[in-house]
């Protein structure tokens, strides 16, 4: 179950985009993110402030507690429009076709306008147990049209007539491209929830119980991600279904990418060393055994796993195995001596 504020919109762009919050909601439900969709309302605050607050997704850790408790949900998601961006860029062509006299060719101005606008939405999402953020995204919706304004009337000469220089303005006239770039933000929002889903909801990680008589697992994987972080708590996307267990250690990595004058590179630059203490079928919590200088494990860090905890057990010894060795060394040690001198 998840709650979900309307998210907040911006004082720029409050005249032109309308019902943003109720997008945000309606494409979450459609979505199927979730098994039930929880919707915030006004009424369920006494305070217009704090609920002004809360839409913008700057909700406090203990009221996310609260929150989740009261309304029985495991994730909160609230957000708003940072910002927009508008852009209008009027320019001129020229186009030509050939003149019935040889050394004159027909001309004509063309004058055409492109606009642009660019909305900007901030989503967070917060664990209902822990109250912590847990996801974070923000997304550019975009929209855009170009238009023929006029078009000269011919004129012959022999060279071409003179055009005016591009004209760049921070607005545009057609307004219906804010709520056309608000709607394109929601579905980028949508897509994002949709693509990076190690904000799904955790079950209760508990202390595995080692069996009787142990086996062996099958080969555990090698690379995992990171789904959450709680202090010195990392949780993974790798349980015991990938043949993880208790005492298995991961090197964290971070991937950065760059783009350098003729490609673009990957490196994977060393964060710390983590520990398995908890597992279940398809999760494992750990603990942080080693940082980096300046480092802190992130979500979406990489998990490579270092060290197998589960080795071959060494076959029981029979009670007297050892003393019978120890006798029968003993016994061969004079005939061994007599040939040596011989």
């Amino acid at each position: 179950r998840m709650m979900v504020f309307p998210f907040a919109d911006a004082p720029s762009v409050r005249i032109y985009v309308t019902g943003f919050g109720d997008q945000v909601i309606d494409g979450v439900k459609n979505a199927g993110l979730v098994e039930q969709v929880v919707i915030a309302h006004r009424n369920m605050f006494d305070d217009p402030a704090v609920w002004e607050q809360y839409c913008t997704g700057s909700i406090p850790v203990n009221a996310v507690r609260e929150l989740a408790k009261k309304h029985n949900v495991q994730l909160i998601l609230a957000g708003h429009i940072v910002d927009a961006d508008a852009l209008s860029i009027t320019s001129q062509g020229l186009i030509s076709r050939p003149s019935p006299a040889a050394d004159r060719r027909i001309w004509q101005v063309r004058t055409e306008r492109e606009e642009r606008v660019s909305i900007y939405v901030e989503a967070r999402m917060f664990d209902g147990r822990t109250g912590q953020l847990i996801w974070s995204k923000r997304v550019e919706g975009r929209a855009g049209r170009k238009q023929l304004i006029h078009t000269s009337l011919p004129v012959e000469s022999r060279t071409p007539p003179p055009i005016e220089p591009e004209r760049v303005e921070h607005r545009v006239l057609d307004t219906s491209l804010y709520q056309t770039a608000a709607v394109n933000a929601v579905q980028q929002l949508i897509k994002a929830l949709q693509g990076e889903a190690l904000w799904a909801v955790r079950p209760k990680v508990v202390q595995a119980v080692p069996a009787r008589k142990p086996t062996l697992p099958k080969a555990p994987v090698k690379e995992g991600q990171v789904g959450a972080v709680e202090d010195d708590i990392v949780y993974i996307d790798l349980g015991t279904a990938d043949g993880i267990q208790v005492g298995d250690e991961f090197v964290v990595i971070r991937k950065v990418q760059f783009r350098t004058a003729r490609e673009e590179r990957t490196i994977e630059e060393p964060i710390g060393v983590i520990r398995i203490i908890e597992v279940q079928p398809d999760i494992s919590k750990a603990m942080v055994l080693h940082l980096e200088r300046g480092m802190q494990v992130k979500p979406q860090d990489i998990v490579r796993l270092r060290i197998p905890s589960l080795r071959t057990p060494a076959p029981p010894k029979r009670e007297g195995a050892g003393q019978e060795t120890a006798k029968q060394a003993g016994q061969g040690a004079p005939q061994q001596m007599e040939e040596a001198r011989k």
